[in-house]
């Protein structure tokens, strides 16, 4: 699928240059942060349709876009960060690590708009949280890949990190899981004219979200955290017709 991938690279760049002076008006004022991820979401259904990526989505009955989450997702492919701009609407902050900022368009994007987060500073962390906790109040979805980065053993799971959960825990917020079953073969994670891509259905579960207040105890935490994993690796098992933990 070589040509299909160079086709990818050359649409990607086309459309961002087309679209370039609204990222840069928008990203410039952190009050036009919605306008921003508008702009994206149309980067981004321009390149998924150009590329002849759809989307197939299984959404649960108890999911209200109108409603904040902190939404936790498995991470296997770059795909994953463009679909949810495609179906999660306009407001919506993702947390990502402090890395991500070292390119000059990520790192503007991160300034406004997202969170990056210094997994090494607890002081940074803390800051990150803050950041976070008020985007919430806003009424604002968060985005967080609780395992950190992008699975090398795809489709298989990366342990889960507490961040998300106790978030939740601290805020009251249902946090809503979501299940990506195969965009990793779509686009894959490799240098991209040696991994696998290609057109086809990008296979989405958005589950029942999961309450905080109907755990307690001293192990709620734990408790949220298995219940999220369950969910989401139970998805990729039925799919993969394996066990996946």
């Amino acid at each position: 699928m070589l040509l299909w991938k160079v086709w990818f690279i050359l649409l990607f760049l086309l459309s961002y240059a087309l679209l370039f002076p609204f990222f840069w008006f928008f990203l410039g004022n952190k009050k036009f942060s919605a306008q921003a991820i508008a702009t994206t979401r149309v980067w981004a259904y321009t390149v998924m349709f150009g590329v002849g990526i759809l989307l197939k989505i299984k959404k649960d009955k108890n999911f209200k876009i109108s409603e904040p989450y902190i939404i936790c997702c498995n991470h296997t492919s770059y795909l994953d960060i463009v679909l949810l701009h495609i179906f999660l609407g306009n407001k919506i902050v993702f947390m990502g690590k402090k890395e991500l900022g070292s390119t000059p368009i990520i790192k503007r994007f991160f300034k406004h708009v997202h969170i990056l987060v210094d997994r090494k500073s607890k002081i940074a962390s803390h800051r990150a949280f803050i950041k976070a906790s008020q985007e919430i109040d806003k009424g604002k979805s968060i985005i967080i890949f609780p395992e950190g980065t992008i699975s090398r053993d795809k489709p298989l799971l990366k342990p889960f990190k507490n961040g998300a959960f106790r978030m939740a825990i601290d805020k009251n917020v249902k946090i809503l899981p979501i299940t990506f079953l195969n965009n990793w073969q779509l686009l894959e994670d490799a240098p991209l004219l040696k991994g696998k891509g290609g057109p086809g259905f990008a296979r989405i579960v958005i589950h029942k979200p999961v309450n905080p207040a109907d755990f307690n105890g001293e192990f709620a935490l734990e408790d949220i955290k298995n219940k999220v994993r369950f969910e989401i690796a139970n998805e990729l098992s039925k799919y993969y017709h394996k066990k996946i933990e």
